[in-house]
């Protein structure tokens, strides 16, 4: 988990709210160019789970038709959604287990259970989806993580010390997690305010009980996210003063990501798909629950750049949920709408081509790619 250098002194940005205005109509959206996606959301609150189905390009290049949306498949306490190797499954984290589903929404194959109760609150995945890793606490019981290989066997497993939690759960940061190779890493709330970061692994390669690192107090974190890029694997960590690189410690670095500049943000995510001719992207978001659901804008840096202020400002927005990239398009989610964004023009000439791909979805919680079978 490198180091990054300092940061200059970054200038204000400038919202784009410009770009958002076109996406304000509703569920009335049409898709126009580029080849065939397949999305599977997590909507319903996390209650089931729905397909969209993008159609290819028509004859001559004419519009392809509508956004499909299918009807919701039930799910008990759905958590989250993650690419499988490969993409052509996704792994669904539920409280009770970690199911791998076909593109078609059926289960295909269940995650190994753990030596203890599982009740999954938070999980993640490496990069290329070789490794999950996931925290489980029943209640106010005590927390435990568990890392597992694409085909869901168990690799190791650890029970975190006991937490502290906050006296005010409300204003606190949310508990994270991330993972870098056979690493994994716990962000959660303490008492008294901030965060407090623990690191996972195994002292030899092949043990079935892992170690964690002693809890080292940080400031709040508000999100963690692994992207890989220019042959590093690194895990940033978002804060109210920037995005940071973690240390090998395991704890945010001294300088901020200079990219990002000092701002607050609340979001992050790493895209696994490379944009056309570039790298993956780190997005960033500041949340608008502070803002009295004041937009918020997305901004995306491409992995490779050090210039200070140099991440893309995408589009401002409210209740963002969930980002993907899919084909050279950048894929938001909100909590009632999808959105298509063009990545390749968007960051070579600030030409994002906003798109509102007209799905009307209720309280979606998070999306992924899949690719339909041959």
């Amino acid at each position: 988990m490198p180091h990054h250098l300092p940061a200059r002194r970054l200038k204000p940005f400038l919202l784009t709210a410009a770009l958002g205005l076109g996406l304000l109509s509703g569920c009335t959206g049409t898709v126009e160019g580029g080849s065939t996606v397949n999305l599977a959301l997590l909507t319903d609150g996390g209650t089931a789970l729905q397909r969209v189905d993008l159609g290819g390009t028509g004859p001559n290049g004419a519009p392809r038709p509508d956004a499909v949306l299918g009807d919701p498949v039930p799910v008990e306490a759905g958590i989250d959604l993650h690419p499988q190797v490969g993409e052509r499954n996704f792994l669904l984290t539920r409280s009770a287990a970690v199911e791998e589903r076909s593109a078609a929404l059926v289960p295909h194959n269940t995650f190994q259970a753990p030596p203890f109760e599982a009740c999954w609150r938070a999980s993640a995945v490496t990069p290329g989806s070789e490794r999950f890793f996931a925290l489980s606490q029943c209640g106010t019981g005590p927390q435990n993580v568990a890392l597992y290989d694409s085909r869901g066997q168990l690799q190791w497993w650890a029970s975190l010390p006991l937490a502290t939690p906050p006296l005010d759960p409300v204003t606190a940061p949310p508990l994270r997690v991330a993972v870098a190779g056979e690493v994994g890493v716990v962000a959660r709330p303490v008492v008294g305010g901030g965060s407090e970061m623990l690191r996972v692994a195994v002292r030899n390669p092949g043990e079935k009980r892992a170690e964690s690192s002693a809890p080292q107090r940080t400031v709040a974190v508000r999100d963690l996210a692994t992207l890989s890029a220019g042959g590093r694997t690194t895990v940033y960590a978002a804060t109210d003063a920037g995005v940071f690189p973690l240390t090998t410690a395991g704890v945010p670095d001294a300088n901020p990501l200079p990219a990002f500049g000092p701002e607050r943000y609340d979001r992050l995510w790493g895209t696994q798909e490379l944009t056309s001719g570039s790298s993956p992207l780190l997005a960033a978001w500041r949340g608008d629950s502070l803002q009295s659901g004041q937009r918020q804008p997305l901004r995306v840096w491409d992995g490779v750049g050090t210039v200070a202020d140099s991440a893309r400002t995408v589009d401002s927005l409210t209740n963002l949920r969930d980002v993907t990239l899919a084909d050279g398009s950048l894929y938001l989610l909100t909590n009632d709408s999808l959105l298509r964004y063009d990545a390749v023009l968007g960051l070579r000439q600030g030409n994002w081509r906003p798109e509102n791909l007209g799905v009307c979805l209720n309280d979606a919680r998070a999306i992924v790619r899949t690719f339909a079978a041959q």
